[in-house]
Order: structure tokens, then C-alpha cells, then sequence
């Protein structure tokens, strides 16, 4: 038998070499550094000739902004101007009446001088449909003249000094009847026509419109304050004579009436309530005594 021993080694050297070769997947490993590294160098080498070789961009055209559009110059063709006659019209004036200081007036010069001036002015006569008269004047006329006597007479207003310049005018108007007239006013248009006659006797005889209002309504007062009175003494008769108390308002009407002044009329409860008798139609009777 030989010996062993080389063989020995060589197994020996073999085993050794075995372990310090490199297996195949590690060397596989250690190239893909390599490539990626040789990747990214190729990639920076054409990106940076790429760069390199770019033209120079071409510079912006600027824009110029619109031309403003100017107007044609209007040609104006010089004339010749014509002559203007002007007309000088001369207009008449009438003449300024000069201004009176009513302030230096007395009451009674200021009065005359609007007097006249409403007289210089036209009245119209023409009573509207909504009036039963023209003017205040007949109205106030209608007041008083309609008053029933023993009735207290509304007070007298004064006649304006627009009607009193045109006066005569109103008391010489009528005012005629209209169809749809009732009683009452009828009544008022034929006492105010026949105040009117009074009244112009009235004035012809040296006296005023107001004093002749004044006296007229001063006798209706007179007639009021008459009746009054004379009621008072009725109803007196009546607390403390009920017996005699209608033969005593009896006698006061008569004497009421040649006046003409209406009479004085008890309501039928006071009678009841002093024992007077009233029949169906409340007619006091001289009846007895309850």
C-alpha cells in the first residue's frame, strides 16, 4: 500500500479551496450595484449633452397696445349772420295806484277802504245747488226770521264787508222756489223775502242793516226770557195748586199768544206726578185730583 498522505493533502487543499470560492449567487449580487451605478452615469451623461445642445428659446413678441381712434376734424363752413331786427314792443302799463299805510288808518277808514274795494268787484247772485241762499247775508236773515217766538235766537253774526258793498243788490234779489223744496226751506225763502221788504223801509227811513237785525233779534230774546218766566210760575202752580195748575197754564198761553208766542206744554209725566189726570191721548183734564 502507498502512502496516503499526498492524497491527504490534496483533499485537504481541495476542501480549503471549496471554502474560500464564492458561491454564484453572491456573485450575481455584487454585479447590480455596478450596473445601476453605470445606469445612472449614462443617464447624467445624456441629460447633461441634452442641455448642452437645447437652442436658445426664441424672445417674446411684446404686443403694442391698440391705436386710439381720433375723429376726423368736422369742417364747419363760416357763414355769413343774418341781421336780427328785434321789435321793441312798448307795453302800456297801466298806472300803479299808491300804497295806502292802512296801519295810520282809523278802524272806521280802513273799513271804507276794503268797502271799496269789494265794490269794485261783480257779487255773483247765483245760489250753489248744496245752499238754499247766495250769500251769508239772507242766511243770517234765515236764522233769525225763522226762529220761532219764545225760542232763544241764535247769535247775529256780522254782515261781511264783501256783501255790504253790493248791499242793495242782495235785498233787491229773489230766491225763487225749486222744485224738491221742502216745507221748511219754502218757509225760510218767503220769511227772508219778506225781512227784505222790512228791511229796506228800515234803511229809507235813515236806519242800518245791523241795527234792524240787532233790534229784531233783541225782541225775539225779549219774547224767550217773557216765556221763560212765565213757565217758572206754571210750574210753581203745579208743586204747590195742582188743582189750579191747568186753568193757570190756560190763562199764561193766552197771555203768551197775543204776543205770538207759543205756548207752554207740560210733559204728561209731570202732570202724573202731581197727580193730574191724563186721558188716552195724554190730554190733561180738569179732572180730580189723585
Amino acid at each position: 500500500m502507498g502512502w496516503n498522505g499526498s492524497d491527504k493533502v490534496v483533499e485537504r487543499a481541495a476542501s480549503s479551496f471549496k471554502k474560500n470560492e464564492t458561491p454564484k449567487s453572491t456573485r450575481k449580487l455584487r454585479v447590480v450595484p455596478y450596473a445601476i451605478c453605470a445606469l445612472i452615469a449614462l443617464f447624467g451623461s445624456m441629460s447633461l449633452y441634452f442641455f448642452l445642445s437645447k437652442p436658445e428659446s426664441a424672445p417674446i413678441a411684446q404686443v403694442e397696445p391698440p391705436k386710439k381712434r381720433v375723429p376726423a376734424p368736422i369742417k364747419v363752413t363760416p357763414t355769413t349772420p343774418k341781421k336780427v331786427v328785434e321789435e321793441v314792443v312798448v307795453k302800456k302799463e297801466k298806472p300803479k295806484k299808491p300804497a295806502i299805510d292802512m296801519a295810520s288808518k282809523t278802524p272806521e277808514e280802513r273799513r271804507e277802504i276794503r268797502f271799496q274795494k269789494f265794490k269794485d268787484k261783480e257779487l255773483d247772485m247765483t245760489a250753489p245747488s248744496n245752499r238754499v241762499f247766495r250769500t251769508g247775508t239772507e242766511q243770517i236773515m234765515s236764522w233769525i226770521f225763522t226762529t220761532q217766538i219764545g225760542d232763544l235766537p241764535p247769535p247775529l253774526p256780522k254782515i261781511p264787508d264783501s256783501e255790504m258793498a253790493h248791499f242793495a243788490k242782495i235785498l233787491m234779489s229773489d230766491n225763487p222756489l225749486k222744485e224738491g223744496d221742502t216745507e221748511f226751506t219754502a218757509n225760510a225763502k218767503e220769511m227772508v223775502a219778506l225781512a227784505k221788504k222790512e228791511m229796506i223801509d228800515y234803511i229809507e227811513k235813515g236806519g242800518t242793516p245791523e241795527e234792524f237785525l240787532d233790534y229784531y233779534r233783541g225782541q225775539l230774546v225779549q219774547a224767550h226770557e217773557k216765556r221763560k218766566n212765565m213757565r217758572g210760575e206754571v210750574m210753581k202752580v203745579l208743586r204747590e195748586e195742582p188743582e189750579i195748575a191747568l186753568q193757570y197754564l190756560d190763562e199764561v198761553n193766552a197771555e203768551l199768544a197775543k204776543d205770538g208766542i207759543k205756548p207752554i206744554k207740560l210733559h204728561p209725566k209731570q202732570l202724573k206726578h202731581f197727580g193730574i189726570v191724563v186721558d188716552e191721548n195724554n190730554n190733561a183734564t180738569q179732572g180730580e185730583i189723585k
